[in-house]
């Protein structure tokens, strides 16, 4: 019955919107893993992804007496490792709302729909709905909820086109490690119908907001929301009952989220694709007849056999006879590649090996010399007290703000990075790589949790250790250990 009332909320939607008013879908996409064109295996081991939000927009547009539908979408990119809870939601409501507002002038109110997930299911971001509508103009009417895996399939679809176009920018030889990277990638050539991209931050102070509580009580129960001015009506099935009216929302909440409300850092804002609209077309009738036609053919049950036939006593002489024809139906992209790259290294070859010759005079080439690849000996070098002091600061940070700092991020800034002066803080060959960040961050992690506390912080400074007795000290932790869990 759940199911059944949900299905009908997101009909209805549709058949009764007017102009002025749209359905926005959102989710969380699952976090992007960090790829390279030419990635070592080292790399691909403990990467840590890239949060995204997709927010699609659908709304009516009338042209020549016809009213079809269209969808604009709205990806944020997370620069840091936020959480994926409401005060991100909100922000992210926020500022794609006030983004309609701008490029989609005639719409004044929309419908949000989203999965049951804790971040979107929450007292505290129904609370804030109001003050959000009030901040961008745009009256949120109604908050619907899907059952599991139904009702997410615009998101799903935008962000499978977004992964392919990914993929295909890593396969021309880029890289994308990061939030900016992972914008042009989309952004590249003509971009994604219908589809912006913003690289953000959210400026707020996750620990204070999270601490917020609400009285609102059945929250579980509760699938479909219509939102007042100052009040909301709570269902717990999409049109069944008169629904229970909850007045005075915000007295629930024991912060005024009008002025609580987080920011959202604009690092990179949202760039419009050439086909600044997307299409949202009804499926074809004619699948039915292509099906009836295909059926009429009988193709050999041999495998590799590409021979098919009319009657069926064709069909029966063929299979009697056993005079298949083996051939490959179809080609893909990547074994054409294959094959004229293996012509062409044969081509080399062979000129190659005439030069030789000709040189030479003889047809005996001259010897290779062969041998097993040596492993290169690894140098121990050791870190400045500037780049130490560096790290250890955005790794206190990081700790103190729950935001993770990315080590590709790091990396980066590391070679822009200048003082006060105008000057490069550090030189070419003080710069480090990502994974010996992410090393060293691991190391101050380590020292952290057997380090003394100072209220919610630690001090790396009392937990520090030269690093040339840093491996003693970490055998010695391990032994003491295991030790305790063998006592």
């Amino acid at each position: 019955m759940r199911t059944v009332n949900q299905d009908l909320a997101r009909t209805d939607m549709f058949d009764n919107m007017s102009e002025c008013q749209a359905v926005m879908v959102i989710d969380w996409a699952m976090k992007f893993l960090p790829c390279s064109h030419r990635e070592k295996q080292s790399d691909w081991f403990g990467q840590k992804g890239l949060s995204w939000h997709v927010a699609v927009c659908i709304y009516k547009e009338k042209k020549d007496d016809q009213v079809n539908l269209k969808h604009q979408t709205f990806v944020h990119i997370l620069e840091s490792a936020s959480k994926q809870d409401w005060i991100a939601v909100a922000a992210f409501i926020r500022h794609t709302l006030s983004e309609i507002s701008v490029q989609i002038g005639h719409l004044k109110e929309v419908f949000l729909r989203s999965d049951n997930a804790g971040c979107y299911h929450c007292g505290n971001l129904w609370i804030a709905l109001n003050c959000i509508s009030q901040q961008t103009g745009i009256k949120i009417k109604r908050y619907d909820y899907s059952e599991a895996q139904s009702g997410k399939s615009y998101c799903d679809a935008k962000i499978a086109h977004l992964r392919q176009k990914i993929r295909m920018y890593v396969a021309n030889g880029n890289n994308v490690t990061t939030a900016e990277e992972m914008k042009q990638a989309i952004d590249e050539g003509l971009g994604v119908a219908g589809c912006q991209v913003a690289v953000v931050d959210v400026n707020a102070d996750q620990s204070e907001l999270q601490k917020v509580k609400h009285k609102w009580s059945g929250i579980n129960s509760i699938t479909n929301l219509e939102v007042h001015e100052h009040s909301i009506t709570q269902y717990k099935a999409y049109n069944i009952g008169n629904g229970k009216l909850v007045d005075n929302v915000n007295s629930l909440c024991s912060t005024d989220l009008s002025q609580a409300l987080p920011n959202l850092t604009i690092i990179q804002p949202f760039t419009t694709p050439k086909a600044h609209t997307g299409n949202i077309s009804k499926p074809k009738e004619n699948s039915v007849q292509s099906s009836e036609l295909a059926s009429r053919n009988f193709v050999c049950t041999e495998t590799g056999c590409i021979c098919s036939f009319k009657s069926f006593s064709d069909f029966q002489r063929h299979r009697d006879f056993e005079k298949h024809v083996y051939k490959l139906e179809k080609m893909s992209t990547y074994d054409h590649i294959r094959i004229k790259w293996a012509e062409q290294c044969n081509q080399e070859n062979i000129a190659l090996s005439l030069s030789r010759t000709s040189v030479s005079g003889s047809s005996t080439n001259s010897p290779i010399h062969q041998g097993w690849a040596l492993k290169k000996d690894k140098k121990v070098v050791r870190f400045s007290n500037a780049v130490k002091n560096y790290l250890e600061n955005i790794f206190v940070e990081g700790d103190r703000t729950g935001k993770k700092a990315n080590p590709n991020v790091v990396a980066k800034k590391m070679k822009t990075a200048r003082n006060e002066d105008g000057e490069r803080l550090f030189a070419l060959e003080q710069c480090l790589q990502p994974s010996q960040i992410m090393s060293y961050f691991s190391r101050l992690a380590l020292l952290t949790r057997t380090g003394k506390k100072v209220g919610r912080t630690v001090r790396i400074a009392d937990a520090y250790v030269d690093d040339d007795n840093l491996v003693d000290i970490l055998n010695d932790i391990e032994m003491d250990h295991v030790r305790e869990q063998i006592s």
